[in-house]
């Protein structure tokens, strides 16, 4: 086995870890069982893009472990939003660093650190249904694209899953919400 076959089955088992992580963390219900499962993720796709090369991902990754832990204790609205601010002024940071210093490719820094900056700004505000469009529409493509660039199979799968549960998400809660309109209307006619 050559080296960089070995190398290659490393990068993408570590991927495939993350992105069992990242599934397992739909499980839970509570927040913060959500962001210990997600950081710990966040470790495995920070170890799986430094060695596939994707500096900006690493770094983004890296940067939403300590995301994880700090909303894991910071409880209060205030202290939690002005925690988002810093957190989103080192996404600019990290996308910055990883071209300048790692020769990044300016697209892929964008791309990263703005769907890191999406999904922490709409992850703050705490409104599940809002999150979830811009999931869908924004972060998980970009984060496609990022994944399709360095072949990272267990990131393609994992955001493919994060499509897939999004489309089931709105099917679901409108299937729900056009059941209680019936009802309504069932009930308005008694």
């Amino acid at each position: 086995m050559t080296h960089e076959l070995l190398m290659q089955i490393i990068y993408q088992g570590i991927g495939v870890i993350a992105l069992i992580l990242s599934a397992l963390s739909f499980q839970f219900k509570t927040v913060k069982k959500i962001l210990l499962v997600q950081g710990t993720g966040s470790i495995f796709w920070c170890v799986h893009f430094l060695l596939g090369g994707a500096y900006a991902a690493c770094i983004m990754n890296a940067l939403c472990v300590i995301r994880s832990i700090a909303y894991i204790f910071i409880t209060n609205k205030k202290a939690r939003w002005a925690f988002t601010g810093v957190i989103c002024a080192l996404f600019i940071g990290a996308g910055v660093l990883s071209v300048l210093q790692f020769n990044e490719l300016w697209f892929i820094a964008v791309l990263t650190g703005s769907a890191s900056i999406a999904g922490n700004i709409f992850f703050s505000l705490e409104n599940e249904r809002i999150y979830k469009y811009v999931q869908l529409g924004y972060i998980s493509p970009c984060w496609m694209f990022n994944n399709i660039w360095y072949m990272s199979i267990g990131g393609i799968l994992c955001e493919s899953f994060n499509i897939v549960s999004v489309i089931v998400y709105i099917i679901r809660t409108r299937i729900k919400k056009k059941a209680n309109k019936s009802e309504e209307l069932k009930s308005g006619q008694d």
